[in-house]
């Protein structure tokens, strides 16, 4: 057997944050496990410990350094704190990064637990079809009341006949957030710009297909971009992304098309636990 690899996990004990910078760590740890006992590759993880290499979730930006180390994966709001190889979950922000300063950056998205958010058990497709107990839901975190209004607008004078809900940010558990996607035909999104947009794909991961209303400016505190987008991690496969000023159209087409989306095997071919921490740990050893 081969000797293990001693990966050291850097993170603030004393604060893990609500959401997803936590989800991130506890499923890159799981995710670790997964690959090394799938691959054969063993490996140690050392809490706040020093290891043969060393990932910095992030929250150790402010803290004096132990080692050199991966660090991240960081937003663009804190671009400036950093130096050494960073990691980024999605391309807009190794762009906006790459404005100020010119560090080693990969690009890595964290991974998601494909098998709680997965569709219902034991059934097949066509019966998990029959099974959906709605049309949609709408995943509404973009902090803007009018564009829930607009939505609600669309859909009461156009599409009468569908029926769904409303699912708000802070306001759900992990298991409400399944549920809803589980029971849903599709999703329509309402977002601000995501780094990477783990709800997204834990929507997709159930095999729900996104009508995302997509935000492509990041506005930062001093700083705006183009270039961004609501759901960072997409493919054709995942759904439709549409603007304000061609939402009616898209919707048609989204709603016509919405038996040939594929999302689920868009997640789990590139964001699931064990490819996610493989991915890392390929950085890691300095072979990404």
């Amino acid at each position: 057997m081969s000797t293990p690899l001693r990966i050291g996990v850097w993170f603030d004990a004393s604060h893990c944050a609500y959401g997803g910078p936590t989800v991130v760590l506890l499923n890159t740890i799981l995710g670790f496990l997964l690959d090394a006992s799938a691959s054969g590759r063993p490996v140690v993880i050392l809490l706040n410990e020093p290891g043969d290499v060393n990932w910095d979730t992030g929250s150790m930006i402010s803290h004096t350094r132990i080692m050199p180390s991966i660090t991240g994966p960081i937003g663009p709001q804190e671009q400036v704190a950093c130096e050494g190889h960073l990691v980024v979950p999605s391309e807009w922000v190794r762009q906006f990064i790459c404005r100020f300063a010119s560090p080693q950056i990969s690009v890595w998205p964290a991974g998601v637990d494909t098998d709680y958010y997965s569709p219902s058990v034991g059934s097949s497709q066509e019966e998990q079809k029959q099974q959906k107990q709605q049309d949609f839901f709408i995943y509404y975190k973009s902090q803007r009341h009018s564009d829930l209004h607009k939505i609600h607008e669309l859909l009461f004078t156009k599409w009468f006949h569908l029926r769904g809900h409303v699912l708000s940010y802070y306001c759900y558990t992990p298991e409400m957030l399944r549920a809803a996607a589980r029971s849903s035909r599709f999703c329509i999104v309402l977002n601000n710009t995501e780094t990477q947009g783990l709800a997204m794909l834990e929507i997709m991961s159930c095999d729900c297909p996104l009508f995302v209303v997509d935000c492509t400016l990041y506005k930062g505190p001093t700083i705006a971009m183009s270039g961004a987008s609501s759901a960072p991690c997409w493919s054709p496969a995942c759904g439709k992304k549409t603007s304000w000023a061609t939402i009616e159209a898209d919707f048609a087409a989204f709603i016509a098309s919405l038996a040939s989306y594929r999302p689920r095997e868009f997640v789990e071919s590139g964001y699931s636990l064990r490819v996610a921490a493989a991915s890392l740990r390929s950085l890691l050893s300095g072979n990404g």
